[in-house]
């Protein structure tokens, strides 16, 4: 009955969802007797199988390779066209090799050929189906047994392999930074105490990237991330070679490099143990990260503060050298950016003192203990006061006089400044209001504004605020921003001071000369003025390189139609210098230090 044959699967049953995880088993049967076929598909199709059927050897083959059966029941004596055995042509096909193949036979003669030739079993004519189509079931039922337990070997044999992937990917993330790829903390300091054991000696030199927190704040932590995966590369190819320095005994001199933290880099170098050495290190450190770091579009520039200290000198055990070498990190960052400082017993109480500093600095905050002082702006042809910068001042019940240079630090790093400078601010507006109200002349402000300001927050809008509570006109605030620090590529900080420029509000750059790039912070930022850095001012009665310096960047500044003020005037002989270099205003010692509201009141009076 022709029309009960089938030569593609197809099946004859509803398939059970509950059991989707495990398809219906497939059988091919494969034999020129009509009936054989006709009964194999009935009563494998009530076991649950879906039936495909041949009537010849080619054909049997055909639908082996394109149905992929899990039992094949054949006629032994079944062949394809080229006269090849249809059971040992099965066998040889990849992936048939357990497959479960029942041969179909006349007599006991063929049985036992079938089995010798790879058969899994066999049964001779007649039989009882229903007998048969249990064989089958558990024929299937086996071969799928065999193959789950070899899956659950592969398994098995995969997650060992994997743990012990693991178990040694653990083993190196317990010494390696996962994103520079540098050792870290704890692999290092196992390092350096083998150095110290066998060398004798070893210079630790920290490297704390300055204000790195602010590109994270301002580009975000992927572009951090890039920062620093740069640095350490830099970092790395700074001190490779064999000749690092002149060594301090016969032998190389050798470097190991680590990422101890955030944006802290530490490296040790054997076989050294003087300053100089280390300062000769620390200048290659410091060039190696002076040009631009690339992110896509962004220019970012950096520098770091370095600390150091030398094993076994500064500490007999690899832990405490480092952290004397990170002290001595700090104090270089309490200093200003991009300098070297050695560890020294001093240091130790230096440190106890920032942590006090800061500790109290909060509190000095709160209960208003800090104040305001002016240094007057002097016109220098007319002599006369222009203006004031407004400088912070702070006597502590406990400290004493604090130096600015001391707490001024200390804010940056936390979030104390944007609190301290938004009072400052205010302060000096509401001064100078009052100055203008009194009759006195009419004069401008200046106040000095970091980075940690302008970046993340909305200072423009404070700005806003403060000048329309205290009354006092934009263009009589003028506001300072560091080269090293506020001026920066951030589309924030550009708002920002382009909304300050709405309002009329002047902006000077601060220090110029001593951060990177002061050319092209000219360009591309809306300022009024700049102001020379006093460490110019200073040598230009002695220094030839100084004074052309100075009056280079004068001519300059005019050309940019930008006023010029020189910092830190206290000689006679500097401001003569500076009126023949067309110098427009100066601050410093020499006509006043920065004194109290009161007594400034006098110097706008005698004018």
């Amino acid at each position: 009955m022709e029309s009960t044959n089938r030569e593609l699967p197809e099946s004859r049953a509803a398939p059970d969802e509950s059991a989707a995880a495990l398809p219906r088993p497939r059988a091919l049967i494969a034999s020129r007797d009509a009936a054989t076929r006709r009964w194999g598909i009935r009563w494998l199709a009530r076991s649950g199988f879906d039936v495909v059927e041949a009537r010849d050897g080619d054909k049997a083959l055909s639908c082996f390779g394109i149905t992929r059966p899990d039992v094949v029941m054949v006629d032994w004596s079944l062949k394809d066209s080229r006269g090849h055995g249809v059971c040992s042509v099965l066998r040889d096909e990849p992936g048939a090799e357990e497959l479960p193949i029942l041969a179909f036979c006349e007599e006991t003669k063929e049985a036992l050929e079938a089995l010798d030739e790879g058969s899994t079993d066999v049964i001779v004519r007649p039989f009882d189906w229903r007998i048969l189509a249990r064989r089958i079931e558990l024929l299937v039922g086996s071969h799928r047994a065999r193959q789950a337990l070899g899956r659950a070997q592969t398994m098995l044999e995969s997650a060992r392999s994997s743990a012990e992937v693991s178990r040694q990917q653990l083993e190196q993330l317990a010494k390696c930074d996962p994103l520079t790829g540098l050792s870290n903390r704890a692999a290092f300091e196992e390092r350096l105490e083998n150095t110290v054991a066998v060398s004798g000696d070893a210079a630790v030199l920290v490297i704390g990237l300055d204000r790195f927190q602010l590109i994270n704040r301002a580009y975000g932590r992927n572009v951090g991330d890039e920062v620093l995966r740069q640095v350490a590369r830099r970092l790395s190819d700074s001190v490779r070679g064999r000749y690092l320095v002149a060594r301090s005994r016969p032998g190389p001199a050798t470097s190991s490099l680590a990422r101890l933290s955030g944006d802290e880099f530490t490296m040790m170098i054997s076989n050294v143990s003087r300053s100089d050495q280390v300062t000769q290190i620390a200048q290659r450190l410091h060039m190696s990260l002076a040009n631009a770091f690339v992110i896509e579009d962004l220019e970012i520039f950096l520098s770091a503060s370095i600390g150091a200290a030398i094993a076994p000198v500064d500490g007999k055990d690899a832990e405490l050298v480092v952290q004397h070498a990170e002290s001595a990190m700090k104090e270089a960052k309490r200093s200003g950016s991009g300098l070297v400082r050695f560890y020294s017993l001093a240091l130790d109480a230096d440190t106890k003192r920032s942590f006090k500093i800061g500790r109290l600095l909060r509190r000095a905050i709160e209960n208003e203990e800090l104040a305001v002082h002016y240094q007057p702006l002097v016109d220098l042809g007319t002599q006369r006061v222009v203006g004031a910068e407004a400088l912070l001042r702070w006597e502590d019940p406990e400290l004493g006089s604090v130096s600015p240079a001391e707490f001024v630090p200390l804010a940056e790093e936390s979030d104390l400044m944007v609190t301290m400078g938004k009072w400052v601010l205010t302060a000096a507006c509401r001064q100078l209001k009052e100055w203008i109200d009194e009759g006195l002349p009419r004069i401008r402000m200046a106040v000095n504004v970091s980075q940690r300001q302008l970046v993340g927050g909305n200072f423009a809008e404070t700005v806003r605020d403060v000048l329309e509570e205290s009354g006092v006109e934009g263009f009589r605030l003028e506001l300072e921003l560091s080269e090293r620090g506020a001026l920066s590529s951030d589309p924030t900080v550009l708002r920002q001071l382009s909304e300050l420029k709405e309002m009329g509000v002047r902006l000077s750059v601060d220090d110029f000369g001593t951060g990177n790039s002061a050319i092209g912070y000219l360009k591309r930022f809306p300022l009024d003025a700049l102001k020379i850095d006093r460490s110019y001012i200073s040598a230009v009665s002695g220094s030839e390189n100084d004074a052309a310096i100075a009056s280079a960047t004068i001519a300059m500044a005019h050309k940019l139609r930008l006023e010029v003020v020189a910092e830190g005037v206290e000689q006679r002989d500097q401001l003569e210098f500076l009126r023949g270099c067309g110098c427009d205003q100066y601050q410093g010692y020499l006509f006043s230090h920065a004194v109290p509201s009161r007594e400034f009141r006098h110097l706008l009076l005698d004018a």
